[in-house]
């Protein structure tokens, strides 16, 4: 979507701290935001009652069709700690080739 200029990667809603932080600014309370976000984190369905209750909130309609369809969000920190795991992993196959492919030599073979 981000690729198609559908929408900006400011606005793109990767992570459930990033679902709630839009209710906050949508005027919703934070607990009820709160229990929105986790409802949408977890997969749930959106009903039809709690889709009309973000449009009068002014939730982007955009918002709403994806967390229609989507399934998992990752929570922040967890999306933080994957991508840290990353670049050490790459850093480690970078610069210590060697020692990083016998590693995983050993990890596959077992």
């Amino acid at each position: 979507m981000v690729k198609a200029n559908v929408i900006s990667i400011s606005d793109f809603l990767a992570t459930r701290d990033d679902v709630y932080d839009l209710l906050i600014h949508s005027g919703l309370e934070r607990e009820t935001a709160l229990k929105i976000a986790w409802k949408i984190q977890r997969g749930r369905s959106i009903d039809d009652r709690l889709e009309e209750f973000l449009y009068e909130h002014k939730v982007s309609k955009l918002a709403v069709l994806l967390w229609l369809g989507d399934g998992y969000l990752w929570p922040r920190s967890d999306a933080i700690a994957y991508m840290q795991m990353f670049c050490r992993l790459v850093y480690y196959r970078i610069h210590y080739r060697d020692i990083f492919e016998m590693c995983m030599d050993n990890i596959i073979s077992k």
